[in-house]
């Protein structure tokens, strides 16, 4: 059976944007999230940066992890959709998408294929691939699971410290 192609955005997925003024950094567990995307899909990059900027960022954070093959685009995202997965057998990560993207999405009738992914913290990206596991009947992966098992534990006493601080001071 054909796997489903998984098309993956970087700034706003793997990475989050934290804090005031905010930076960009990576999201927990991303190395994970790749092995795991790369066994259960045809995983595609589909971003803004360059295919050697990707293998730098391999190479710096999981580096013989695997490797996910460049989506090519020019002025639109679903370019690379259109042109690798027209059989609607895909599901698309980002953060930002154009306005003309969603358009293109909305005239196929493809609305549940981009699963839009919180920008902000650490969770975006762990919301982002539980909506994923849900729509392709695919297993949470294992350090999901044991994510939200302490979450259950540790959320309640950190979100209570959490209201505590002054995060814009």
């Amino acid at each position: 059976m054909k796997k489903t192609k998984l098309f993956i955005d970087i700034d706003g997925v793997l990475f989050a944007i934290y804090g005031n003024p905010p930076i960009l950094q990576l999201r927990p567990f991303v190395a994970s999230f790749i092995e795991w995307a790369s066994r259960n899909f045809d995983a595609f990059w589909l971003t803004a940066w360059r295919p050697e900027q990707i293998e730098q960022l391999r190479n710096a954070t999981y580096g013989m992890g695997p490797t996910i093959s460049y989506a090519e685009w020019e002025r639109r995202k679903t370019e690379a959709i259109d042109e690798l997965a027209s059989d609607g057998n895909f599901f698309w990560l980002d953060d930002d998408p154009y306005l003309s993207d969603i358009s293109f999405l909305q005239g196929r009738g493809w609305n549940d294929k981009l699963i839009w992914v919180f920008p902000h913290g650490i969770n975006g990206l762990n919301e982002a691939i539980k909506i994923l596991c849900e729509r392709t009947k695919i297993e949470l992966p294992s350090w999901m699971i044991e994510i939200e098992d302490k979450q259950k534990d540790v959320l309640p006493e950190l979100l209570e410290e959490t209201d505590k601080l002054d995060l814009y001071e």
